[in-house]
């Protein structure tokens, strides 16, 4: 007996069905959102040494890049959005044609912004295939639409030059879990019962009238047509 059909649970789950119930859904907004919200919504700081008196000059100089980058609300949404399907990334903006690699900067300047972006715009496009390399298994580039939704523009980005965010990883590195997969069927199910109470209640609220007529009564058109 297949119990997805008998309870009309989808059998497998796309990202637009991700998206589409978080931003439909409080509950399941509220799933995705909640670890995200605590583990970036402090206040961070980076620690050079064991004294926190002692401002360093490079815990000043990350200071500096994070402000100017936005980089804590950046990472945050990545987090939202990896939740949201089995990965996200982040695109690091530096000199250097997209396809190169990245190797280093010269100076925090070098780094002009931090763009994330969900994985149905940074799809996987070659993996490292040797399996005498390092990075057997893992991308080599990826697809990245740097145009809108209505108008793509899909760009070939070296791994370098992106964050790949993936929680709760198991077989590989590269896809984690959905934080919504687990809960899916008891999300129908609370749709089913919010849902199906409150279409109870319209029905309730208009029943309809039915007038039963005496079959021995002659009626003309006229006046079927004003009862």
């Amino acid at each position: 007996r297949s119990m997805n059909d008998a309870l009309g649970y989808s059998p497998t789950l796309t990202y637009t069905e991700y998206r589409a119930r978080y931003e439909r859904g409080g509950i399941a907004e509220r799933i995705v959102e909640a670890y995200p919200r605590a583990t970036w919504g402090g206040e961070i700081s980076f620690q050079e040494n064991s004294d926190p008196n002692d401002y360093t000059t490079c815990e000043q100089a990350a200071d500096d890049l994070f402000d100017r980058l936005g980089a804590w609300n950046k990472l945050r949404r990545a987090d939202v959005l990896a939740g949201l399907g089995d990965y996200s990334v982040v695109l690091i903006g530096a000199p250097g044609a997209l396809d190169t690699s990245l190797t280093k900067v010269s100076k925090p300047e070098d780094v002009l912004y931090l763009s994330p972006g969900p994985q149905i715009s940074a799809k996987i496009d070659t993996l490292d295939t040797n399996p005498a390399s390092e990075r057997y298994g893992l991308p080599l580039f990826y697809l990245v639409n740097t145009g809108t939704a209505n108008n793509a523009n899909h760009t070939k980005v070296h791994y370098t030059r992106i964050v790949h965010v993936a929680e709760g990883a198991l077989e590989n590195d590269l896809y984690g879990k959905p934080r919504l997969r687990a809960v899916w069927n008891r999300l129908d199910d609370l749709d089913k019962i919010l849902g199906g109470g409150a279409e109870a209640a319209w029905k309730r609220m208009d029943p309809g009238l039915q007038v039963d007529i005496d079959p021995e009564i002659e009626l003309t058109s006229e006046e079927e047509d004003r009862l």
